[in-house]
Parts: C-alpha cells; sequence; structure tokens
C-alpha cells in the first residue's frame, strides 16, 4: 500500500510570557513583562520546519488552525491562529511569523492543571473569500474532549481542505519558570485517507476480444444444467426432439430394430457438456448473445466509456458511511439518514478518480473497514448530446473506499468484472440456430444409419449428422434482465 505524502507542520514562537487569566494586574517593576504567578507555567507550541513539502514549495495545505484547549475533559479555550491561509509560507519561522501568530501560538496554564490540547487544520473554512461554505465549521461536541469530533464535509475534501490533526496531554514540567516556557512542538497530521481509482485500460483494437471473453462470463450462466440454463435447455430439447422422431419412425416396423431403447438412451444421454464446451459451438452462441438485433451488445459496450472528459458522481450505503471522526479515542461514527448520498468530482485528465475520506487505522489490522462501501459510479459524458452511464458496484465483492490515517490505496476497476442475469431460462422464441457436428460424440450403429438419415431428411429442422441444427431459445438480454457490475483489484 501506498501512502500520501505526509505534511508534518509544526506550529508555534517563543513569545511574551502572559498570566493565567487573560488580564493580568501587575508587572516587574522596571520591566513590561508580566508577572508570572508561580501556579501558572507558560506553553509555546513551537516551529521546526515542515518536512511535507519538497524544497521550492512555498503553498500551503492549510487554509485554517483550529486551537482547542481542554482542562479536566471540559473546553477552556478555543481560538482561529490567525494570518494562515493558503499564501501561508511554511515552515513558520520569527521571521515570517505575524505578531498575531506569536501571541496566538502561546499559552499560560495553571500548574495542576490535567490539559489535552488539540491543533486542528482546515476544519473551520475561512470566513473571507468566495467559497460558498465560507465561516462553516466541521467540528462537532467540542465542550467535551470526549465528544470532540471532526465531520465528514459535504463536498469531497481537496488537495487543500484535508483535516490535519495533533492532539497531546501538557503537563508542567520541573525546569518551567517564567523565563524557561515548556516547548511542545505541534505535528500535524493527516488524518484522511485517499482511493484512487483507474479504470483498466482497454485500447479500441483489443475491445472486441475484451467484449467476447465477458460476453463468455454470460454464456456460462446460459450453460449451467442445474440451473436449466437457456443454450443447456435448447440442446437438450433437440436431442429429445431426435430421439422423439427417430422412436415414432422406428414404430413404423418395430421388429427391425430390437434394441431401440438402448440406442435413444445413448441419444438422450448424451453429455450437454461435451456439446457446449466445445470451442467452435461456444465461438458460434457468443455471437448470437450479441447480435446486432438485440440489446446485449449495447449494454455492454455502454458500461466500457472511456472515463476521460466525464462528470462522475459516487454512490455511497448510507449505512456503513463514515459522518464523523471521534478525536479521543480515533474511531469513526455514521450510518445516519445525514450521511450524504452522492459526491461529484471531475475526472483527472487521465481518467483518474480520486476518493478523500476520514483516515482511521483499525485496531485488527487485519479487520475489514465497514464504512465508505461505494455502491455505483455515474459517469456522465461531456459532450453536446452527452449521456450519464451508471456502473454498480460488486455485490458480491464491495468496494470499502477507506484506508488507514494518511494512506494511499489504488484500485483497478473492471466495469464488467461480474455479470448476471435474472432469468437463465430458456425464452419462447427461438433467437439463433447453431450447427454442431454432432458425429463428433454420437456413434450410430449400422443398424440404425439408414433410419437416423430418413428421419432427418424428412424434418430439415434436424439438418444432417455431422450439421446438427440446434435452435437456441435465449433469454431476454435487456437491461432488466442483464445486471453489470464493476469489481476492483487493489494495485500493489
Amino acid at each position: 500500500m501506498k501512502r500520501i505524502v505526509n505534511y508534518f507542520i509544526y506550529i508555534g514562537m517563543l513569545g511574551i510570557l502572559s498570566a493565567c487569566s487573560e488580564d493580568l494586574e501587575g508587572v516587574d517593576a522596571g520591566t513590561d513583562v508580566p508577572v508570572l504567578d508561580t501556579d501558572c507555567f507558560v506553553v509555546d507550541y513551537t516551529v521546526e520546519g515542515n518536512e511535507g513539502l519538497s524544497r521550492g514549495e512555498n503553498t500551503s495545505p492549510i487554509t485554517s488552525l483550529t486551537y482547542l484547549l481542554y482542562q479536566d475533559g471540559e473546553l477552556v479555550k478555543e481560538r482561529q491562529i490567525p494570518d494562515i491561509s493558503s499564501e501561508t509560507v511554511w515552515p513558520l519561522t520569527r521571521e515570517n511569523m505575524t505578531w498575531e501568530q506569536r501571541e496566538a501560538l502561546k499559552d499560560t496554564l495553571q500548574a495542576w492543571g490535567n490539559y489535552q490540547v488539540v491543533f486542528v487544520a482546515n476544519a473551520v473554512y475561512p470566513a473571507s473569500g468566495e467559497n460558498e461554505d465560507a465561516g462553516i465549521s466541521y467540528i462537532t461536541g467540542k465542550d467535551s474532549y470526549q465528544t470532540l469530533a471532526l465531520q465528514m464535509p459535504a463536498q469531497p475534501f481537496s488537495a487543500d481542505n484535508m483535516f490535519y490533526l495533533f492532539s497531546s496531554e501538557i503537563k508542567k514540567e520541573d525546569d518551567t519558570d517564567r523565563d524557561h516556557p515548556l516547548n511542545c512542538p505541534v505535528t500535524l497530521k493527516r488524518v484522511v485517507s485517499c482511493v484512487e481509482l483507474q479504470r483498466i485500460q482497454i485500447p479500441e483494437p483489443e475491445q472486441d476480444a475484451y467484449l467476447k471473453e465477458r460476453t463468455g462470463k454470460l454464456y456460462n450462466l446460459l450453460i449451467e444444467i442445474k440451473k436449466q440454463g437457456a443454450i443447456a435447455t435448447s440442446v437438450k430439447d433437440q436431442l429429445n426432439a431426435l430421439a422423439d422422431a427417430i422412436q415414432t419412425k422406428a414404430g413404423e416396423s418395430s421388429e427391425s430394430y430390437p434394441d431401440l431403447e438402448d440406442f435413444l438412451s445413448s441419444i438422450c444421454d448424451l453429455s450437454i457438456t461435451g456439446i457446449t464446451g466445445n470451442e467452435a459451438f461456444k465461438d458460434e452462441c457468443i455471437q448470437a448473445l450479441v447480435k446486432e438485433d438485440n440489446d446485449l451488445s449495447s449494454i455492454l459496450e455502454r458500461q466500457i466509456i472511456p472515463w476521460e472528459n466525464t462528470e462522475v458522481s459516487l454512490t455511497f450505503d448510507k449505512t456503513t458511511f463514515a459522518t464523523g471522526l471521534k478525536i479521543s479515542d480515533f474511531t469513526v461514527s455514521g450510518g445516519t439518514d445525514e450521511a450524504p448520498a452522492d459526491y461529484s468530482y471531475e475526472l483527472g485528465k487521465d481518467g483518474t478518480l480520486s476518493f478523500i475520506g476520514l483516515g482511521v487505522d483499525p485496531v485488527d489490522p487485519n479487520a475489514i473497514p465497514s464504512w465508505y462501501k461505494l455502491v455505483s459510479i455515474a459517469l456522465t459524458t461531456k459532450e453536446e448530446t452527452s449521456q450519464t452511464v451508471t456502473i454498480s458496484a460488486s455485490s458480491t465483492s464491495p468496494l470499502f473506499m477507506r484506508g488507514g490515517k494518511n494512506q494511499k490505496l489504488v484500485y483497478e476497476c473492471d466495469p464488467l468484472g461480474e455479470i448476471q442475469l435474472n432469468n437463465v431460462s430458456a425464452g419462447e422464441k427461438v433467437s439463433e440456430e447453431i450447427v454442431y457436428d454432432l458425429s463428433q460424440i454420437l456413434t450410430v450403429p449400422e443398424t440404425y444409419k439408414e433410419l437416423v438419415d430418413q428421419v432427418m431428411t424428412s424434418d430439415p429442422s434436424f439438418g444432417t449428422l455431422d450439421a446438427f441444427k440446434i435452435p437456441l431459445k435465449l433469454p431476454a438480454l435487456t437491461d432488466e434482465n442483464v445486471k453489470c457490475y464493476a469489481t476492483f483489484k487493489l494495485q500493489p
């Protein structure tokens, strides 16, 4: 599994000391430095660098930074770190940090207090700008550390608005005094995961071969004898019809055919799989399945439209959709009616889709995550006569679009990985006639050759022994009966 590039952002400064209360009354004689009560200590949230950005990068994926302080589990302070925007240069240093940031990135705490400090990036959209989400906060339950959570945005995450988080206990150390503040490095780490979807490459010259191979999945459904597949039934019905015609003809002079029952049984008991397993027979049947005058060909071709130059909407199962991340124990919540059903995206130029959701490492590394279950992908072509194609996710092997914290997973999507038929039984009408060399599997005794020849000559629907006609009665091959599903393969 690949990992998203880690953005480590260390926030802080060495600042002017302040007292426990917001307004201090006393100052040292001859100085402007506030008097620090002996029951208090100062915390500086320091800056050491930004390992996440490559050299030469100046823009930040951080557009807002929220500071929350909890004492004995209850919220006692909340502030927005000022002057944080997409133009902020990282790392923050004394040279590029504003005075307001220096003031905001320090605090004075009571020595006996039990504190939990939390920094959250991008959970509050900047109040300025044209963003329709301006001023919205995705921090919920903040009055108590036990209920503090991040809420999944109604619109998809993007490269510059993913959640980053730092949480740590704060305690006074023995060497902390007025002149030696407690240094607290803050490492903001992304608490999201990225799942990238790529459609399998099907070059146009290989499209026919691909569709033929996928149509073979339908063929396999239609030759299952136990489920009374239409092709297997068609073969069996025609063999029985031949046996019945021979029996009727032989009845005119039954004394000439004393072993008639054995011969008829040899016809009826012919292995159906011996015929349906024949490659030439299979190829003819597949050609019949995708004839231009039925809907199957267009159904299959529609599923493999290129993903380039399309808009895409993802639909998720609401009952398993993670809407919140609880910070105290890094667990997710969701499965409510408030969960968004759809997320809309612009695909990359290469037809790649990236979905970003909340990222939490499971307690059991072998556990299967149970949220962000993909239901379908809707693709709308950007053309004057645009069309929308819906690709349903596999029902037998569902995709949960979720990884661990700051993790990236890449899946390859096969839009025709799974094909099902609601009804595999034979239809009423003959769809196609397949010719098969029956002499390959049926040995006709010398005493019966003339009889068989007479039957086939008198009834052209049987053809000849080496060109035996098998009329196929296929089920409806329409949208109502043919169900296509995408399957997903995790890439190394």
